[in-house]
């Protein structure tokens, strides 16, 4: 099956005996709109107005911003690369590879008094040792568009960011080093978390220091007994300071954060939810690039960013080869402003097991699924008897 022709499409595919999925996204919604947003594509380019590709100049300039991305290249050439596991480096408070709270930015008082504020007699929710994790905010390039090196901001080097992966009950603390020359501020989308870990727009991490962010990764009580029906499952973090979250984000600061209860993992180890072979989280995100492979950004426009290029994973029009059967997509709208809705090529339903940070009392089937900027769905598609080639549309 072709993509239609109306369609320009970023892909997912698969390979010959398997399934093929391409998670084709529609530009013809930039054309047919007739908002504002989509008028300010299409207005003449002003010297006045950022001529620099980025605020920060240690990203590059351009030598002409432009509101088109000019760069041709041909789609569905890339895999679609999926963010690795974010690994601890140590488990257990007596194995601690760091003194906690000791760093310029410190850490929660939480952790160290986990009292429940509402009920001092409860203290947070714990089943497993805690984790420690470091992680570096850096300058790196990433390969969006086949063949151009993109500069970006990036969690270790990577872009989306690991993806971090907890048990409910799962304490962990996240020491952050930020190694660029921006103020950063990560928040965690969706957790449970304290005031000092929350990534409040000028709770900063400043350039050179570090901040040791405590999750508990817990879940509320109700009448004294933990409340399981509010437990968080796909989340994501992302940079939130104040002025420039917008540009950060777009830059690439962002990354999956997912949750996984007792209820949840019987439902993976009893086959009724897919497994972490057929798991596939997915941001979805529109971008503008520049001549030079930069990433468009207009600091003084402040009425929501549409790029022309959809990213997904991090790479332009991506394509992934996929094996016959039930696959679950946690699906996450990375976009500034652009909304989504989504449906496969097939007009098959997706069963949709959760939105945003939590699963759902029981599943639904939708038709589509639609996804405002940072939303998530939760959803499982089956691909035993699919054609060869499928496309996911944003229509």
């Amino acid at each position: 099956m072709g993509i239609m022709s109306r369609r320009k499409a970023v892909a997912l595919a698969a390979a010959s005996g398997g399934a093929l999925i391409t998670a084709a996204l529609a530009e013809d919604a930039v054309k047919r709109t007739k908002s504002r947003s989509s008028k300010r594509l299409d207005r003449s380019d002003s010297p006045s107005r950022g001529e620099a590709s980025v605020i920060n100049k240690n990203l590059g300039k351009s030598p002409r911003a432009t509101k088109r991305t000019p760069l041709k290249f041909e789609k569905f050439t890339q895999p679609l690369p999926i963010p690795p596991i974010k690994r601890p480096l140590a488990i257990g408070k007596e194995n601690a590879p760091f003194e906690v709270g000791s760093c310029f930015h410190g850490v929660a008082p939480e952790y160290f008094d986990r009292r429940v504020a509402e009920d001092p007699s409860l203290t947070f929710f714990e089943k497993y040792p805690e984790q420690y994790f470091d992680l570096k905010i850096q300058h790196s390039q990433a390969e969006v568009i086949p063949g151009v090196l993109t500069p970006t901001y990036a969690y270790d080097g990577l872009f989306p960011g690991p993806t971090f992966k907890f048990r409910s009950g799962e304490p962990s603390v996240i020491q952050v080093h930020n190694e660029i020359e921006a103020a950063c501020s990560i928040h965690q989308h969706g957790g449970h978390n304290p005031s000092h870990s929350d990534g409040y727009p000028n709770f900063y991490i400043l350039p050179g220091r570090a901040r040791d962010y405590f999750y508990p990764n817990t879940v509320p009580y109700l009448d004294g007994v933990p409340d399981f029906s509010d437990a968080q499952s796909t989340m994501w973090y992302h940079d939130h300071a104040m002025d420039v979250t917008a540009e950060h984000v777009i830059q690439g600061l962002a990354g999956f954060y997912l949750q996984v209860d007792d209820l949840e993992q019987r439902l993976i180890d009893a086959n009724v939810l897919p497994s972490e072979e057929f798991e596939l989280p997915i941001v979805i995100a529109d971008r503008t690039f520049n001549s030079d492979g930069t990433f468009y950004f207009d600091p003084l426009d402040h009425n929501g960013y549409l790029g022309d290029v959809y990213v997904v994973n991090g790479k332009a029009y991506p394509r992934a080869s996929l094996k016959r059967g039930r696959y679950r997509l946690r699906l996450l709208n990375g976009s500034n402003a652009r909304h989504i809705e989504l449906r496969l090529s097939t007009g098959q339903p997706f069963l949709s097991i959760g939105n945003d940070s939590w699963l759902s009392p029981h599943a639904i089937e939708q038709d589509t699924v639609f996804l405002a900027p940072g939303s998530r769905a939760d959803v499982i598609i089956d691909l035993t008897d699919a054609p060869l080639e499928l496309f996911l549309e944003n229509i």
